[in-house]
């Protein structure tokens, strides 16, 4: 589609199963993409980053936007204030009119026709349709101190006749707050990981232990539960039962049909086939199943794939509240900084661990893949100079440029402004997991805020590259 270079670009859910770097590289791209774009994705900062219109399809409606997708979010707050004062205005004027016509006018004037029948016309209005929202509550069940103990895991595969090692000597202990982000390029093995953790495949050597308490709820990227049993043909409240019949929520009993319900399945589409959902309301059921079993310990892999902002919002806030640990796999930046707070990347087929979520991860890498080039630039340095027997530094001046007393100045300040960054970065992050009141503001702020600090450190990087190669 890219190489085609088309005067019009249609994208469909083009970040779906797309790793992280890759969605990264694409972004990029789009963003110096000459044509017209026009796209459908649930990735919140591709839409940030490279939409300036956006139109929202809501009950058979088309609303536009002008902007990006902080700016809609801004304009959909004000029109939804505005629509609320317009409806009370209403309200109010029918409420007065009523009590007019309940008075009973003495006299039957033209004046007063006119005004029963405004009266009418207003009553006769049609009214909005209130969108109905996802309900998805935790199902609490205890879990002990001990979720999951990883000791020593390694897992190779024969791939065209090689032993390859997916996964070398992995070792960790899942509290049962933890909230854990697995990242890396596609193929490194990844879902794998959780394919071990659930009992799926066994590790080469090591172990993997669960806590006795731990009921694991699975989410596979490809909701292969679906395909199961009878496969498609199975109906929507079948599906479920498998599961459950019924659940005791909050101490009522509820049916799997209620449950149904609360994830937007009216009991019209409840006996349809599995085979008339969409790729959302596949996500959206395998969800419901797996919540009606009361898991304290979620497995998700690509939870995002196919799911709508709303739901996704939704399912944010439901594993912020979350009893249990959480272990997701996903390629959605916005999705991770939001619902993680530890990463593990794949690297070389060992997991290395980050501290913090999505965004604190991209700035940890960063330094640590500038410390490692100025080591290897150091070492070869070291290694040129006893060849040559010299005993300065290589680059000499005159093949280096120096940093201007401008650029030094910016570099000091960067030096400063960074770490005051990150901390009002933390601060917000906070305020967000407190549940703060103005949480769609403080989500702008931070998104602002990521992206500030993201163009903070590459000058910095460049200003400390052209510092380094002047000494």
């Amino acid at each position: 589609a890219l190489v085609s270079k088309p005067d019009v670009l249609l994208l469909d859910e083009p970040t779906n199963h797309l790793d992280a770097s890759a969605v990264e590289w694409l972004q990029n791209w789009l963003d110096h993409y000459d044509g017209a774009l026009v796209l459908i994705t649930h990735d919140r900062y591709v839409l940030d980053r490279i939409t300036t219109r956006m139109v929202e399809i809501n009950n058979g409606e088309a609303r536009k936007y002008f902007g990006n997708y902080r700016q809609f979010l801004q304009q959909k707050v004000e029109q939804e204030q505005s629509e609320a004062s317009t409806k009370k205005k209403f309200q109010g004027v029918l409420r007065k009119e009523l009590a007019w016509l309940r008075q009973g006018p003495k006299a039957r004037s033209t004046k007063q026709k006119a005004r029963i029948q405004r009266i009418a016309e207003m009553q006769a209005q049609p009214k909005k349709a209130a969108k109905a929202k996802l309900e998805m509550n935790s199902l609490s069940r205890r879990i002990g101190k001990i979720a999951i103990e990883a000791e020593g895991v390694w897992l190779s595969h024969f791939i065209n006749g090689n032993n390859v090692d997916l996964l070398c000597d992995f070792t960790y202990s899942f509290s049962p707050e933890d909230r854990v982000g697995i990242i890396g390029p596609n193929g490194s093995g990844k879902s794998t990981l959780l394919d071990l953790i659930a009992g799926k495949i066994l590790p080469t050597s090591g172990v993997i232990k669960l806590g006795e308490t731990v009921h694991i709820g699975y989410l596979d990227q490809h909701t292969n539960d679906l395909n199961q049993g009878s496969g498609l043909t199975r109906k929507v409240i079948d599906f479920v039962e498998e599961a459950a019949l019924r659940i005791n929520h909050g101490g009522k009993q509820i049916t799997a049909s209620q449950l149904l319900e609360k994830f937007l399945f009216p009991p019209s589409q409840q006996h349809s086939p599995l085979l008339k959902l969409s790729g959302g309301e596949k996500r959206r059921l395998a969800l419901c199943k797996m919540l009606i079993q009361a898991p304290n310990v979620l497995l998700l892999d690509e939870p995002t794939n196919d799911l709508d902002i709303q739901t996704l919002s939704v399912l944010e806030d439901f594993l912020e509240d979350f009893k249990g640990c959480v272990i997701v796999v996903s390629h959605d930046r916005y999705f991770l900084d939001r619902t993680i707070d530890r990463i593990f990347n794949f690297e070389h087929g060992r997991l290395c661990r980050y501290e913090g979520n999505y965004s604190r991860f991209l700035y940890q890498k960063t330094l640590k893949e500038r410390n490692k080039e100025i080591k290897e630039r150091n070492k070869i340095v070291k290694i040129s100079q006893q060849k040559s027997g010299e005993k300065k530094e290589l680059n000499p001046k005159n093949n280096s440029r120096r940093l201007s007393f401008k650029e030094a100045k910016e570099l000091k300040e960067l030096d400063l402004k960074l770490p005051l960054l990150e901390k009002e970065k933390i601060s917000l992050e906070k305020q967000i997991t407190d549940g703060n009141e103005d949480i769609s503001k403080l989500s702008l702020q931070l998104a602002e805020l990521i992206e500030s600090i993201q163009l903070y450190e590459d000058r910095w990087i460049e200003l400390s590259e052209l510092s380094e190669s002047a000494k």
